[in-house]
């Protein structure tokens, strides 16, 4: 289905817009930009956050057919939402405790969306038109504990990168930029296709 019209009979629209964008240009919640489409789905559900965040200037060029191909409009809408949540998150953050959430905020997109497959028990593939409204309730209701439980798989993760050492911050910049994170248990949430994680919110 053509993006723009499935945005449409979600309530949504597709604003097709290529380049950077700056933050909040767009006011209407609603109206949601193609480089914002690009970046969440990336992140989320082609599980590629550090791309996301890093290479934005590749979304419309080598890395186009992979974040598009196959993507309906109901799994766009839902990462756009997911990504926004996380990074108002961002700025919630306890400074002290919390010092690697600026740099974690796509990988903790991404464990969300992972997730809400889990619990509902479906598939990337299952998520259309028909459930949409089901599945976004659902992140609305539970977003929190999605959150707090994402959150936790980024530091066992990099409990496992890093053991009980102290990360600079300079360390923490690098780990995410490479996407070092991604090739440890913690973050690698489907094996043979069965979940490692469970979870109850």
């Amino acid at each position: 289905m053509n993006l723009e019209l499935g945005f449409h009979g979600l309530g949504y629209c597709y604003i097709r817009k290529s380049g950077e964008i700056i933050k909040n240009e767009i006011k209407n919640f609603n109206h949601i930009t193609s480089v914002q489409v690009a970046e969440a789905v990336l992140a989320i559900w082609r599980k590629k956050p550090h791309q996301a965040k890093f290479l934005q200037r590749e979304f419309f060029g080598n890395l186009y057919f992979e974040i598009f191909n196959n993507l309906n409009s109901a799994q766009a809408i839902l990462a756009v939402l997911i990504l926004r949540y996380t990074e108002v998150m961002k700025d919630k953050r306890d400074v002290d405790s919390d010092d690697f959430i600026p740099y974690a905020s796509y990988y903790i997109s991404m464990c969300i969306g992972m997730k809400i497959l889990e619990k509902n028990k479906i598939s990337l593939d299952d998520i259309d038109h028909r459930n949409f409204e089901e599945i976004k309730n659902f992140f609305g209701i539970n977003r929190d504990s999605l959150y707090e439980k994402s959150k936790e798989m980024i530091i066992d993760a990099l409990a496992e990168c890093y053991g009980k050492r102290k990360i600079s911050l300079q360390q923490l910049s690098a780990t995410f930029r490479r996407g070092d994170l991604l090739n440890f248990k913690s973050l690698q949430c489907e094996k043979n296709g069965n979940w490692l994680y469970s979870f109850v919110l």
